[in-house]
């Protein structure tokens, strides 16, 4: 589940599968967005990344905050063998691409999740 100041956004599907969601960033004339994500699966990665997208292509400028109760893969924290993904670290990679002011975490598992 994905909320933008406390407010969830509702994703649809088309009938093909595809993502469809209708958002107005600027209804509430702020320059500040949290957004919560009450991580319920990797399929939500997506979703997330055409939110942040969205909003930014209305205002380059605007400030985007995350809030993760915890973070997915957490427990993925270090590798062993080489045929182990380090999935942990791509989550992050990809949170980190994403552009956020800040990213807050209430449990991050250790503190190889913090430093990623």
């Amino acid at each position: 589940m994905i909320l933008v100041n406390d407010k969830q956004v509702e994703f649809t599907k088309f009938p093909d599968g595809t993502t469809s969601f209708r958002y107005n960033p600027f209804g509430s004339m702020t320059r500040i967005f949290n957004i919560t994500w009450k991580y319920d699966s990797d399929e939500e990665c997506i979703l997330l990344w055409y939110l942040v997208n969205h909003i930014r292509d209305h205002d380059r400028d605007v400030r985007l905050r995350l809030l993760l109760p915890y973070i997915p893969n957490a427990r993925m924290d270090r590798v062993k063998n080489d045929d182990e993904v380090f999935t942990l670290k791509y989550f992050c990679d990809f949170i980190n691409w994403l552009g956020f002011s800040s990213v807050y975490v209430l449990d991050a598992h250790s503190d190889v999740s913090t430093a990623l």
